[in-house]
């Protein structure tokens, strides 16, 4: 859904409210990327959270941030990504009329 490299402290890529369907769990577990190393005055990590990711197909209870599920990096890093939730397959209906709403008002 996203990847950044490493941002300088103040200056942080955001992804925030997304709505994002992959069509499968990807190969790293991982629906974004970014360097997870500790972070500094030159290695920020992007302000996320509140982000609707939908896993088309494959067990999406895998699928987070860092190596590690959604679950364990929001208990291992606290306001991290608040409110960002890993679900299974869309329903096309739903992905259609959330997308008229958008575009349409």
């Amino acid at each position: 859904c996203f990847g950044v490299v490493g941002q300088v402290q103040g200056h942080q890529d955001a992804f925030y409210n997304n709505t994002c369907i992959v069509n499968g769990v990807p190969s790293n577990n991982e629906y974004g990327s970014f360097d997870c190393s500790a972070q500094n005055s030159g290695n920020q990590w992007p302000k996320l959270g509140d982000n609707t990711i939908y896993v088309a197909s494959g067990d999406n209870s895998k699928v987070g941030l860092c190596g590690k599920s959604e679950a364990d990096f929001q208990k291992a890093n606290p306001s991290a990504d608040t409110g960002t939730t890993i679900n299974g397959a869309p329903d096309n209906a739903a992905i259609i009329a959330a997308a008229k709403k958008l575009l349409m008002g």
